[in-house]
């Protein structure tokens, strides 16, 4: 009798420790397929804007906002902006230089007129 009750003790403890690991390697299988699914919206998401930076509006906008660069012929005007009066200057900007040194440009920024 004895022994009956202490195999029923052991057997019902082991079942009671498989199931708790049961659940525990459950909840983890669920986190990892909630990472997986991250992952690849992550993934999704990195290929669409490497598709979208090969392209070449892309990269003639970079060229453009990054480089102050033009396509040849085309003209581009310089708004002045500076006085607020929003008028569009005779001048064009025939290469890809900045109106100022950069070392004049700094010293306007901190020194200029405000």
């Amino acid at each position: 009798m004895v022994f009956g009750i202490i195999l029923f003790v052991v057997i019902f403890f082991g079942l009671i420790r498989e199931y708790v690991k049961e659940k525990e390697l459950d909840s983890s299988i669920d986190n990892l397929e909630d990472e997986l699914v991250q992952l690849k919206l992550d993934k999704k998401d990195f290929l669409d804007s490497v598709s979208a930076y090969q392209q070449d509006h892309f990269v003639e906008q970079e060229a453009r906002d990054k480089f102050n660069l033009k396509r040849p012929g085309e003209k581009v005007y310089i708004v002045d902006t500076i006085n607020g009066s929003g008028e569009v200057e005779d001048e064009f900007l025939e290469n890809s230089k900045f109106v100022q040194s950069n070392p004049v440009a700094w010293w306007n920024y901190f020194f200029g007129d405000k």
